[in-house]
């Protein structure tokens, strides 16, 4: 096993190979290894714990052995075996994203740091966005708004600097603490008949706020 913060802030470490003996990794394992740019995941690693690779903001690509029961990696992005949780996106990763359609969760802080990337497309399939998961997405326009969502997380947004425009999914019935704080470039936010909560700090500091829209339905 990889204890738990065993090599946090190791801020030189370029790389890592996972060898084979090893079946757990940590929480917080690697966390901020600021020069990191690749892991590699051995077939043995059964359990990654949580913010294992948090804070590594130069990272390329997460490569899963094929053989692994627990994990796998497609295009760069670590998931689930199975493809239906999305544990991971390297932070250097730019542009689109288009999560596969087996996904269902996104998990805490999944593309926190991506700053890189502008839309992020989701299948109507996930019902669930965790705690952080786009926290500090600076280029990202617009929050990605899956048919069967029904959980977005705490802080989930916070600090996405550019969106412009948040709806609330109809089947929201929470909106939890802090999700949408730091959206300063919010000016109309929609929010669904059916929501009944609106948690704290949930749109502090959305600065061009200028409308809110409550569904009547």
């Amino acid at each position: 096993s990889i204890s738990a913060q065993s090599f946090s802030g190791c801020l030189k470490l370029p790389f890592i190979a996972i060898p084979d003996s090893v079946t757990n990794i940590g929480d917080n394992a690697f966390s901020g290894c600021a020069s990191l740019t690749s892991v590699t995941i051995s077939a043995s690693v059964t359990k990654i714990g949580y913010q294992a690779f948090s804070g590594c903001n130069n990272l390329v690509a997460f490569n899963v052995n094929p053989l692994n029961v627990a994990y796998a990696s497609v295009d760069g992005v670590l998931f689930d075996k199975n493809q239906i949780s999305l544990i991971q996106c390297p932070t250097v990763k730019v542009g689109d994203y288009t999560a596969p359609n087996s996904v269902m969760n996104i998990g805490d802080y999944a593309f926190a740091d991506c700053i890189g990337l502008t839309n992020i497309a989701l299948p109507d399939a996930v019902t669930n966005i965790g705690n952080y998961a786009f926290a500090r997405c600076g280029s990202l326009t617009s929050a990605p708004n899956p048919a069967s969502l029904t959980v977005i997380g705490e802080g989930a947004f916070s600090d996405c600097v550019r969106l412009s425009n948040i709806e609330i999914p109809a089947n929201i019935l929470n909106i939890l603490d802090r999700a949408f704080s730091g959206c300063g470039a919010v000016t109309n936010i929609t929010i669904s008949a059916g929501t009944t909560r609106i948690g704290a700090m949930a749109f502090f500091g959305c600065n061009s706020l200028m409308a809110f829209v409550v569904d009547p339905l």
